[in-house]
């Protein structure tokens, strides 16, 4: 009888060492700091993500837009410096790829270009045709450099190279980041998990 009481005892403190695993490694994670290497997310995670502050810009067309306008949905952003041709051509065909790829919850996202002065004021027509629910921005300059400079990247902002794409959540948090020569399919399913599992936008 005692054998057997000795036995149930050892089995009991079995199955609570084992579930106290869990718990404890999390600690250990928690004091140390530790974060595995490998996430299951393809763009670069912002940690903690970083709030972004309210600007005043201006569409194409001069009427007026606010950064706080655009919360409530997700928001994917990009820059270009005069005309978008190369890394910033590139980087609006992927991201409308990436929206249209979102079937029933594209209309959660948003796609935004911002236009950076340089030479002559580049001629809209063309790209508002193949993008037409993008939106564009040209300014007030200040405005655009105030928000760019709030998108870090690696060495800089997004003020310092072209084709980078960042995403911001409907909250207003800058999140996540794209370099220009990310793989299109990675932002899909990195925006479809996202769309999935968010309660928001």
């Amino acid at each position: 009888m005692q054998d057997q009481t000795t036995k149930n005892r050892i089995i009991l403190l079995t199955i609570f060492g084992i579930a106290m695993i869990p718990l404890l490694v999390a600690i250990g994670m928690k004091v140390t700091g530790w974060r595995p290497a490998h996430t299951t997310n393809y763009g670069q995670l912002i940690q903690p993500a970083k709030p972004l502050a309210d600007v005043g810009l201006e569409r194409r067309t001069g009427k007026p837009i606010r950064l706080q306008d655009l919360r409530r949905r997700w928001l994917l952003v990009t820059f270009s410096k005069g005309a978008c041709i190369g890394a910033c051509a590139k980087s609006i065909y992927k991201m409308r790829q990436v929206h249209v790829a979102q079937g029933k919850y594209q209309k959660r996202v948003q796609r935004m270009l911002v236009v950076l002065p340089k030479g002559p004021k580049p001629d809209f027509g063309p790209m508002v045709k193949a993008y037409p629910d993008m939106i564009v921005v040209t300014g007030p300059v200040s405005d655009e450099q105030a928000l760019g400079k709030q998108l870090q990247i690696p060495g800089g902002t997004a003020l310092d190279q072209e084709g980078w794409i960042f995403v911001v959540d409907p909250i207003g948090n800058y999140m996540m980041r794209y370099p220009p020569d990310a793989d299109p399919v990675g932002i899909r399913k990195d925006l479809a998990r996202l769309l999935r599992v968010s309660q928001v936008g």
